[in-house]
């Protein structure tokens, strides 16, 4: 019996099964020959490189904000920012006047002066954005009776300070904070790559 696998003609036996070649690539004997291959070979294309290291850095941010308490926010494109102030109520910057409150109290007492159809829920909101800008206050100073008049001389800054000085200085602070932490990991990274 004849077999015909293609153009050949084959006579007894069995019928020949073709042999496909190995098309994989020798490394090793394609280095060899060409060794000048072997230093300009790189690492292959990664498309989720970017994101990846866009996620590190704003994990960094993120971890460095939170240790050093500052407010942080999402801009539109997704990275991590500085969180600007946030205005005062002006209601609050009415009542403050250039004074500080020794206590809560005094603070929702000065409120209530200021605008009594205020609710107790917006003047605890106001108290809360007043602590968060400048500081917690006690629930009550000594001395404090519902019957006493506020003495504003007793509670003004003293001459040549503002409101703003004190959360400037904390500011500065934390900005310090995060400059020796960047400083820190700038380092740690150059020895990383010696």
């Amino acid at each position: 019996m004849a077999w015909s696998p293609g153009n050949g003609v084959f006579y007894g036996g069995t019928r020949p099964r073709p042999q496909h070649p190995d098309l994989r690539p020798n490394l090793t004997l394609l280095y060899q020959l060409n060794p000048a291959l072997q230093s300009t070979t790189g690492a292959a294309y990664d498309p989720l490189a970017q994101y990846r290291a866009k996620n590190t850095q704003s994990q960094i941010a993120v971890e460095l904000a939170r240790q050093s308490r500052t407010p942080i926010m999402l801009d539109a494109a997704g990275n991590v920012r500085e969180a600007g102030d946030q205005a005062l109520d002006t209601r609050l910057v009415r009542v403050l006047r250039g004074r500080q409150p020794r206590s809560r109290t005094q603070l929702d007492r000065w409120l209530q002066a200021i605008d009594s159809t205020l609710s107790p829920a917006q003047r605890m909101a106001m108290s809360m954005q007043y602590e968060a800008r400048f500081g917690t206050l006690p629930n009550t100073h000594p001395g404090d009776d519902a019957d006493e008049d506020d003495v504003d001389e007793a509670m003004t800054f003293p001459p040549g300070v503002t409101r703003a000085d004190g959360a400037t200085e904390a500011r500065r602070r934390v900005q310090a904070a995060v400059l020796r932490n960047l400083e820190g990991v700038a380092e740690l990274l150059r020895r990383g790559r010696r």
